[in-house]
């Protein structure tokens, strides 16, 4: 079901002249949000956070982490949080057997990630028979390794590799360094620091024009038809997040809140992280791509098998009364 007359006339009231609106103008609400990765994706969230931005519009916004997808999707289910940032493949799948989850916003529409691997691994026919490390089996980095073997060196990713789960990007990084897998998809904030470790970038996946719709705002549709007002508020605070990011006068709080997020202080990773995500993965008009959408139902054969469309994943209702009514112009360029 889309929203898209309820939404615009919801915020055409509420973003009068598309500027930000003083706290005690709207009435405030507490709410969870869940993110279930620790890489640079989640700096909207974290920068809207600590910008004061998610307070200047309302929200007392509780931001959490839960390591993964799978679980990240049963915060949302079980109503323990109403906001998730993170990819769309859980949700899908979580559709598939009966959920009523919907992507309203985009942060990355593309695969952030690099294909790393040990040095005396030399071509992608090498990968076969090795241990491939990923976040989860159901996450966005499984994801990416399967396009990759199939698309890209047309292996079996069924057959031909063994998964090997290990949570955060760091983790992955360092078991590559020991030599406890052979390969891992890494996000490229880390690229110069793997390359510092030694290790090998096989493959970019970032810079190919794969059209992959990667971290997302996600709500459930039910909570959305309850709570639109606060689910407006929600994306119109990434949304100005993301213009706070791309502005240059903000590097230094914005370096900031990522190496709070990361929980790192490297300073070749933030700013290659701050890097990538203000000039190549932020886009300011936060449209879901449903191309984009595609090939995360394609990946679940649950979701094939049930029929589950882009059209019943993605509800741009809101990203696009924002457009319409000139907001995003004015706050994020």
């Amino acid at each position: 079901m889309k929203f898209q007359l309820q939404a615009f006339i919801i915020l055409i009231v509420f973003l009068v002249g598309c500027t930000q609106s003083p706290a005690n103008s709207v009435s405030r609400v507490s709410i969870k949000s869940v993110y279930s990765t620790i890489n640079p994706d989640v700096l909207p969230a974290w920068v809207a956070k600590d910008a004061g931005i998610f307070d200047r519009n309302g929200l007392d916004v509780d931001l959490m982490y839960i390591e993964g997808g799978v679980k990240a999707t049963q915060a949302l289910l079980s109503k323990d949080a109403a906001f998730g940032v993170f990819a769309p493949s859980s949700p899908i799948n979580a559709n598939a057997a009966g959920a009523d989850l919907v992507v309203i916003a985009s942060i990355v529409s593309t695969l952030p990630y690099n294909i790393v691997v040990i040095p005396e691994v030399k071509s992608g026919a090498d990968l076969k028979g090795k241990r491939f490390a990923v976040s989860s089996l159901s996450g966005a980095s499984y994801a990416a390794m399967r396009l990759a073997l199939r698309d890209i060196y047309h292996l079996d990713p069924d057959k031909d590799v063994t998964p090997v789960i290990i949570g955060t990007d760091a983790t992955r990084e360092n078991a590559l360094t020991l030599k406890q897998v052979d390969a891992a998809m890494l996000h490229i904030a880390g690229e110069d620091m793997a390359k510092r470790d030694g290790l090998v970038i096989l493959e970019p996946m970032w810079n190919k024009g794969i059209d992959y719709q990667f971290t997302s705002i996600v709500v459930s549709k039910a909570y959305m038809k309850d709570n639109l007002d606060v689910a407006s508020r929600y994306v119109k605070s990434l949304i100005q997040a993301i213009g706070y990011i791309k502005d240059p006068v903000n590097k230094a709080a914005v370096i900031k809140s990522l190496s709070k997020g990361l929980k790192q202080e490297d300073t070749v990773t933030l700013e290659s992280g701050y890097k990538f995500m203000s000039e190549t993965f932020l886009k300011c008009a936060a449209y879901v791509s449903l191309n984009g959408i595609k090939p995360v139902i394609a990946d679940s054969k649950e979701a094939v098998t049930k029929g589950i469309t882009p059209e019943q994943m993605v509800d741009n209702s809101i990203v696009k009364a924002l457009d319409d009514s000139g907001f995003i112009k004015a706050n994020c360029k």
